[in-house]
C-alpha cells in the first residue's frame, strides 16, 4: 500500500467511516495540534537523561494516551481508550515533592531537556484551546463529544511543567525563575 493517497490534494481529507472535512476545519485542526504533541512528546524523550526509564515509560504512555485521544475523537470511541488524570497527577505529585515550593515565574532556558518540555506543554495548551473550540463546534450542532480529554489535556500541561522543574533539578540546574 501507498502512503500517498492524492485524495487530499484539493484540500478535504477522511475520517474513518468515509466523512470528508476541509484540513482547516476545527476538528482536523484539532487532530493536528494531538498529532504534533505526541511528536513533541517524542523528542522531549528523546532528551531525557540517561537512565530515565521510568520516565520515558511515563511520556511513552502519555503518547499512547494523545494517540488514543485522536483516534476516539476521529471515529466511534471505544471505551477506556484512554488514560485518566489519575496516573498525570501521582506523577506530579511525585515529581514535585523533590522541588522547590514555586515562588515565581520560570523562564524556559536552564537547560535543553527542560527547556523542550516548556514547548511540549504549549503545544499542549494549544490542542487544549482547539479542543475546547472543537466542542464548542460540536455543541452547537448537537453533537456529543466526550470532555475526558479536556480534563487530561489540562492536567497533562501541568505535569508537563513539573517535568521541566524535575528535568532541571536532574541536571543540577536552578530554574530560572523571575519574579513580578
Amino acid at each position: 500500500m501507498k502512503i500517498y493517497t492524492k485524495r487530499g490534494d484539493n484540500g478535504i481529507t477522511d475520517l474513518p467511516g468515509g466523512r470528508r472535512l476541509w484540513k482547516n476545519d476545527v476538528h482536523i485542526e484539532a487532530l493536528g495540534d494531538l498529532d504534533e504533541l505526541v511528536s513533541i512528546m517524542g523528542v522531549v524523550r528523546a532528551l531525557l537523561p540517561e537512565g530515565q526509564t521510568n520516565l520515558d515509560e511515563e511520556l511513552r504512555s502519555v503518547q499512547v494516551a494523545l494517540v488514543n485521544i485522536s483516534a476516539a475523537l476521529s471515529g466511534p470511541r471505544k471505551d477506556d481508550c484512554y488514560d485518566s488524570t489519575t496516573s498525570l497527577e501521582t506523577a506530579i505529585d511525585g515529581m514535585e515533592e523533590g522541588l522547590p515550593p514555586l515562588k515565581s515565574f520560570i523562564l524556559p532556558g536552564a537547560q535543553i531537556s527542560a527547556s523542550v518540555t516548556h514547548v511540549a506543554r504549549a503545544v499542549c495548551r494549544r490542542a487544549e484551546r482547539r479542543l475546547v473550540a472543537l466542542l464548542e463546534a460540536k455543541s452547537e450542532t448537537g453533537e456529543k463529544v466526550d470532555e475526558q480529554p479536556l480534563a487530561y489535556l489540562n492536567r497533562l500541561s501541568d505535569y508537563l511543567f513539573s517535568l521541566a522543574r524535575h528535568l532541571n533539578k536532574l541536571a543540577g540546574v536552578a530554574d530560572d525563575d523571575i519574579s513580578l
